[in-house]
């Protein structure tokens, strides 16, 4: 179960997830419309009926990167500008390597 908590001028996803010895964690997700939310929301309350729902986790700064691209790049960029994006970061990537 899901719920939403308005925050100034943005919105949080808040729901609950076990870790791997069984404790119960609260966690929240921010997005920027009650639109972005609402659908987040929708997303997680299905993925953990159907004991599918894993919690994002971002180790590295270009996983971090590469998520935000997923969640927010959909709705503000097309589908060229996220191909350009994803692939600009990893030539800068490759050459920090």
């Amino acid at each position: 179960m899901a719920y939403i908590r308005k925050r100034k001028k943005s919105y949080s996803v808040v729901y609950r997830v076990n870790d791997a010895d069984g404790t119960e964690h609260q966690k929240s997700e921010g997005y920027t419309t009650l639109k972005e939310a609402e659908k987040r929301k929708k997303e997680i309350e299905y993925k953990q009926s159907l004991g599918t729902f894993v919690v994002p986790k971002c180790t590295k700064v270009k996983e971090l990167i590469k998520e935000y691209v997923r969640i927010y790049g959909h709705n503000e960029w097309g589908v060229i500008n996220i191909i350009l994006a994803l692939t600009l970061l990893e030539c800068i990537w490759g050459m920090l390597r």
